[in-house]
């Protein structure tokens, strides 16, 4: 239980009812969305508006073009729910501003995996499924980082 220990918030209020099930359903979801934002925002002729230039919507295709693959990727580490279509989320991907998104994806994946360990140490005998999931949004952490170098 060590790994855990580091993400582990006795504070944080859990609901009885959570399943290892439920949470791979909540984290391919979220994943989907992502993969269809990124898609989408790859597709945009100059997204980033007219003032943009050459080298920033290069840089812009690129990294979206990244963050759907490691959505894909992440997709497959926790998929053992069926695949869906693609959602429409043209107005979406047509707004975002990566390095933007990054900060707040980060802040988002730590409190999943607090909710996860925390979740884990309060109602749980799967120890193992739990570092496995922590271990799988770290590395997704990792991966977006690594995306969006420049």
């Amino acid at each position: 239980m060590a790994y855990l220990d580091a993400y582990l918030d006795p504070a944080l209020d859990i609901p009885k009812g959570e399943t290892p099930k439920k949470i791979t359903v909540q984290e391919v979801k979220r994943l989907n969305h992502l993969l269809a934002v990124a898609t989408a925002a790859q597709k945009i002729q100059r997204r980033l508006g007219a003032d943009a230039s050459d080298e920033e919507i290069a840089r812009d295709k690129v990294q979206s073009r990244r963050i759907a693959h490691v959505a894909r990727q992440c997709i497959a580490a926790w998929d053992d729910v069926p695949k869906k279509r693609l959602e429409k989320c043209e107005s979406e991907a047509a707004q975002i501003v990566w390095a933007n998104w990054a900060a707040e994806h980060q802040t988002r994946l730590l409190n999943r995996m607090r909710y996860i360990a925390t979740w884990q140490y309060k109602y749980s005998t799967e120890e193992l499924w739990a570092k496995s999931a922590v271990v799988r949004l770290n590395n997704e952490l990792s991966w977006i980082d690594y995306a969006l170098r420049d």
